[in-house]
């Protein structure tokens, strides 16, 4: 069901993107999804960790913002091409070390409440990161100008 929010969370923060920059926006993704990675943690009722974890899909949404970047340093179109499938894969890459790791860490150092503990260590990871990429990325990107602005480009009829 999470996945299905990642669909319109990518065109929300593609707009968005486009609007505030990469900079400030994979900063506020990693932010809201440090937060909702904590929020994961408390005891309460079945349904607030069911929220925040349909909220994570949202996370998918970064996707976008680093295509953006990536776009931004390569200019050539095969070059380009081949930077957007290594950071694709790496990300998958990065996603199965984590679905291995984070369970195996929650056994052998939580016991039974450790998913509670390995589940809010990332998210105390992305907001210190968030802090430590706003603060040192400098604003390089470039600004999208509307397609009928775009030299030799018509509008849609």
């Amino acid at each position: 069901m999470n996945v299905a929010l990642t669909i319109p969370a990518r065109v929300c923060v593609g707009v968005l993107v486009d609007k505030l920059g990469p900079r400030l926006m994979y900063a506020a993704l990693l932010s809201i999804s440090g937060v909702l990675c904590i929020g994961l943690r408390p005891r309460s009722f079945f349904r607030r960790p069911c929220h925040h974890r349909f909220l994570l899909a949202f996370v998918g949404a970064g996707f976008v913002v680093g295509i953006r970047i990536i776009s931004d340093w390569f200019r050539g179109a095969k070059e380009t091409a081949y930077a957007q499938g290594i950071y694709a894969g790496l990300g998958n890459f990065g996603s199965a070390a984590a679905a291995v790791t984070l369970p195996t860490l929650a056994m052998v150092y939580g016991g039974p409440d450790g998913w509670r503990w390995r589940s809010q260590q990332p998210g105390v990871i992305a907001i210190v990161y968030s802090v430590v990429y706003y603060r040192g990325r400098q604003r390089t990107y470039r600004k999208v100008r509307p397609i009928s602005a775009q030299k030799g480009a018509a509008p849609w009829k």
